[in-house]
């Protein structure tokens, strides 16, 4: 009589929880790998939504200016000046609006209203520096009436204030405005070019990795149950409840390590939040696990479990006999050096010619040699340890004199799986950090707030002649140019402008990484 399936759920739930101790340790072992993971998963996911929201924030309270063909500025308009400083290492951003107190404002994000003439409304982190720096307030003219919200910026960590003013207490150079909100942001968190690589690095580089661990981490799962689903085939178990046993106790198990790594990750969240990366610090919310990232880590996770454990069930289902006795695993395959060898290639050849001095890293063919060589390397290194590991068993079982020794490295011989697998594991994991830790370095390098320098633009019609010589002899200015930006008419500012530099080969020689020419 064949069984039902409510009987093998039942006892697919049983087998879980009553395996002893050693097999509540096992679990509890492998619900921590797998708990890591997810969360390593999650924190991948989520890294592209913190960028969006960042930059999102920043586009929808940047100022428009009024365009058309011509247009000058009028006593009645209402106009803006942005003044962006730098305050150590972090830009302190100033939004000065001229207009008459009572006027109809279009209001920016994360305030109730535009301030009036001579109030201010700062940050809330602005607010904390002003408290411990008074002698900040002499950029901030007006008294503080509130503090903006966190809809209004950019991080908690941002420096950023709204001012009141009149518009005749404005310079000419203020101009109309027209409302607030872009399609971009004027500086984005990550370069467009960069953001690409990121993209990929954390698609391919990142997720892979993980993707291998939580497959090794499933494969020794289903090593561990293969015994027992061949005892239940023995008793008389048809295959297919067999299979239906094992996929009730993988995806529960599963299941249960991804929700735990769901909560490890969003914990984690709530507190890097408040420390931040370097560069970039952002809001709770912001890193909270979205619906497609929890599917993703509890629907996909177990998905995956099932999917890798599925061929050792059946192997137990079908050949109960040899799993229960122990038989002699398969010699290991030596196709993993067919990708180990010229991913190695590509890395010493890009190495040598480092070496030489020929940068190789200009040019299209960077873009694709530099990603084929390290997922080449990185897969043939998982793949190439289960041979690797049986010859050089096999070497020293023949060299040593010590009996343990030997008796080690011949069952290292004889089933290299077992090694493979913690050391997959644990190559897995330091693969990861590592490439977690060039995205963290990359990320604190392309992050414009860390710059070491600072760009300061100052209308050329407010400094006389004798005022622009004498800035550029100021203590720790590199270099100065004068820049022109056409204007197009019936043009909005996202359109493509027109910015040509007038210096000599020693002023464009400050503002360029590669020495001009000519």
């Amino acid at each position: 009589m064949k069984p039902r399936p409510a009987i093998s759920l039942l006892i697919g739930i049983r087998l879980l929880r009553g395996a002893g101790r050693a097999g509540l340790a096992r679990f509890l072992l492998m619900s921590l790998g797998c708990a890591m993971g997810v969360a390593c998963l999650a924190a991948v996911l989520t890294i592209p939504a913190i960028l969006s929201a960042h930059d999102s924030r920043a586009a929808a309270r940047e100022p428009q200016p009024v365009t058309g063909a011509l247009h000058a500025r009028s006593a009645a308009d209402t106009v803006f000046l942005t003044r962006r400083d730098p305050y150590g290492s972090q830009p302190f951003t100033r939004v000065f609006v001229g207009h008459v107190a009572g006027d109809h404002l279009p209001r920016p994000p994360g305030v109730d209203r535009v301030p009036s003439p001579g109030e201010v409304r700062v940050s809330p982190h602005l607010r904390e520096v002003l408290a411990g720096q008074p002698g900040l307030a002499g950029l901030l003219p007006g008294r503080i009436v509130g503090t903006i919200g966190p809809a209004g910026l950019t991080g908690p960590d941002e420096l950023y204030a709204y001012i009141g003013r009149t518009p005749g207490q404005l310079p000419a150079s203020a101009r109309p405005l027209a409302g607030f909100g872009s399609k971009w942001a004027p500086t984005p968190a990550v370069d467009s070019s960069t953001l690409d690589i990121l993209r990929f690095a954390l698609a391919c580089l990142v997720l892979l990795p993980l993707a291998v661990f939580l497959s090794v981490c499933a494969r020794l799962s289903a090593e561990a149950r293969a015994r027992r689903l061949a005892a239940l085939r023995l008793l008389g178990h048809s295959v297919k409840g067999t299979l239906r046993v094992n996929a009730v106790e993988t995806v529960a198990a599963a299941l249960l390590r991804a929700v735990i790594g769901v909560g490890v990750y969003a914990l984690a969240n709530e507190v890097l939040a408040e420390v931040g990366l370097p560069g970039l610090q952002w809001y709770p919310p912001d890193g909270r696990p979205t619906t497609t990232v929890l599917a993703v880590c509890l629907i996909g996770c177990p998905a995956l479990a099932w999917f890798v454990g599925r061929h050792r069930a059946r192997e137990a289902a079908l050949r109960p006999l040899q799993v229960r006795r122990g038989a002699r695993p398969r010699p290991p395959k030596k196709y993993g050096l067919l990708l180990l060898l010229p991913g190695l290639g590509v890395i010493c050849g890009y190495c040598v010619l480092g070496v030489l001095g020929r940068d190789p890293s200009e040019g299209p063919a960077n873009s694709v040699f530099v990603p084929a060589g390290v997922l080449l390397a990185g897969a043939g290194l998982v793949l190439a340890l289960a041979p690797v590991t049986a010859w050089l068993a096999r070497r020293l079982a023949g060299t040593t004199e010590s009996l343990p020794m030997a008796l080690a490295m011949r069952r290292n011989e004889v089933e290299p799986g077992s090694s493979l697998r913690v050391v997959t594991g644990l190559v897995l994991l330091v693969y990861a950090a590592s490439l977690a830790q060039g995205l963290l370095v990359e990320l604190a390098h392309i992050s414009r707030p860390t710059s070491s320098t600072q760009e300061y633009a100052i209308p050329l019609s407010d400094l006389s002649d004798s005022r622009r010589v004498r800035m550029g002899l100021v203590e720790g200015v590199k270099g100065q140019a004068v820049a022109m930006g056409s204007w197009i008419p019936d043009a909005g500012s996202s359109e493509p402008r027109i910015t040509a530099v007038v210096a000599d080969c020693a002023q464009l020689a400050a503002f360029s990484a590669v020495p001009p020419r000519g």
